[in-house]
Formats: C-alpha cells, sequence, structure tokens
C-alpha cells in the first residue's frame, strides 16, 4: 500500500491536482476541493488576527505536528500578549510521554496518560481568563 499512498500524497503536491480529480486518487479518499483548500490555509496568520486568548501546545516528540511547526506558530504569534506558546520535550501528538526523542506509529500502541504538566498548563490558563 506505501508505494500507492505515496503516489496520492504526490498528486495532492503537485499542479496536477484540479476539483475533478477522482478522491479515490488521493489520499484517505478525501476529496481534491478539501487538499486544495489546505493549499491557502495559514492557521497562525488566522489566530494571529484574533482578539481572544490563543493556546498552543505542543509536544516535541510529535512526528505528526512537529517542531517546525511549532515554528511556525511562534513566528506568526510572535508579539501577540493574547498568545501563550508551550513545548514539551518528550511528548507525543497525544501529549503522553513516547520515552524517545521522536515518536513512531507504534509508540502510540503503548498506555499512558496525558503528562501532568500539559494538564496544569492548560489549567492555568483556563483559569487565568
Amino acid at each position: 500500500m506505501l508505494p500507492a499512498i505515496r503516489e496520492a500524497v504526490k498528486l495532492v503536491k503537485s499542479k496536477e491536482l484540479d476539483k475533478a480529480t477522482p478522491k479515490a486518487k488521493l489520499p484517505l479518499g478525501i476529496p481534491a476541493s478539501f487538499w486544495l483548500d489546505l493549499r491557502g490555509y495559514d492557521p497562525a496568520r488566522i489566530a494571529a488576527g484574533l482578539k481572544m486568548p490563543v493556546l498552543v501546545l505542543q509536544g516535541e516528540s510529535d512526528y505528526q505536528v512537529d517542531m517546525t511547526d511549532f515554528a511556525g506558530w511562534k513566528k506568526g504569534l510572535a508579539g501577540k500578549a493574547n498568545a501563550k506558546l508551550v513545548s514539551y520535550p518528550g511528548l507525543m501528538h497525544t501529549f503522553t510521554d513516547c520515552g524517545c526523542k521522536l515518536a513512531k506509529p507504534d509508540d502510540y500502541a503503548k498506555p499512558g496518560n496525558v503528562a501532568v504538566a500539559v494538564l496544569d498548563d492548560l489549567e492555568k490558563w483556563v483559569k487565568s481568563l
């Protein structure tokens, strides 16, 4: 299946993708309109325009949304007094500890709880509102 998935991802990233591209040729069978819409989506830019408080939490061992993504959030929200950004070493996408530098898919099969530090920070942030 991996070669087919790679081809589907390649198509999503290509200039050939258009609204008429059959969803069967795309990752997860998701329509082309979704993938095309993502091309223009900049969540950090949108968040920077919000007046309400913004909290961005990042597990530093997350391979799905990695520290490059977090750097984009930091850049996009730089100087915004309503934004708080926190990263957690050793935590993966689920905010559980993988005991590793960078999580792998198998790490999600291991039982675990959301790290207390994340819960504490979330509680403090909510109470500060």
